[in-house]
């Protein structure tokens, strides 16, 4: 069920980062590596991601690979 009316809420930017904060807590230094859909880079970006791969086919949607460091 898609939640359109919870949409520039500020809600995926702050799960995004609590998982970041989680995921640093648990596995101190780890790089993340992640599958994002395309259109979603500057999103990413903006936690510090950096894009690493071309663009794929992921289900028929446009994805990158993205590491945080």
């Amino acid at each position: 069920m898609r939640k359109r009316h919870l949409r520039g809420t500020g809600l995926g930017r702050e799960l995004t980062a609590a998982g970041i904060e989680r995921i640093r807590a648990q596995f101190s230094g780890a790089f993340i590596r992640i599958s994002a859909q395309a259109y979603l880079q500057k999103f990413y970006e903006s936690f510090g991601f950096v894009r690493v791969s071309d663009e794929y086919p992921e289900v028929d949607i446009p994805h990158i690979e993205m590491l945080l460091k």
